[in-house]
């Protein structure tokens, strides 16, 4: 039996057997208490759920172990809160996602996923110069304008800067 919209699931988190914010097993709060999420049925779509949820813009189901180290709940008697989930990938919190009722899992089997943003499409532009081809280099992401340090700057930079442009 499977159970979808459960009221008792209201919050998602991560976490971190490293320093890292963006991945880690997944928690959730249910019921009054912090559990976390089995790996039966973890995947993509599951994975890019739980990222979105806590404010990123995709994720991936990721292995349980990072650089050797196991995470937290490998380590004690966690509680699995939520087993098998089926999240369609509309949903905007793990809260909205179908799991089942039966806990066959146990605490080395949790959900863990690794969070990330996309990189927003840009755009290259040379300003100030005395044509298109030289100038001040500008980014140019959702119609604002930034400008690129010129610290450290050097001949490889200008050369992908001209790559990206269509100069060979």
């Amino acid at each position: 039996k499977y159970v979808n919209n459960d009221p008792d699931v209201s919050y998602s988190s991560l976490r971190s057997s490293s320093k890292s914010m963006n991945s880690g097993t997944v928690q959730v709060y249910k019921g009054g208490k912090w559990g976390y999420v089995c790996e039966n049925g973890w995947d993509l779509i599951d994975a890019n759920v739980v990222c979105r949820e806590i404010g990123f813009t995709r994720g991936a189901a990721s292995s349980k172990i990072k650089n050797g180290t196991l995470l937290e709940s490998q380590k004690t008697n966690a509680s699995i809160l939520l087993n098998d989930l089926h999240c369609s990938g509309t949903e905007n919190t793990l809260h909205d996602c179908p799991y089942s009722l039966l806990n066959d899992c146990s605490h080395d089997q949790t959900a863990s996923v690794e969070c990330s943003e996309d990189i927003p499409n840009f755009t290259v532009e040379l300003v100030g110069g005395d044509d298109k081809s030289e100038g001040i280099v500008e980014v140019v992401i959702n119609k604002e304008r930034y400008r690129v340090c010129d610290d450290n700057w050097n001949d490889k930079d200008a050369a992908v800067i001209c790559r990206m442009m269509g100069y060979r």
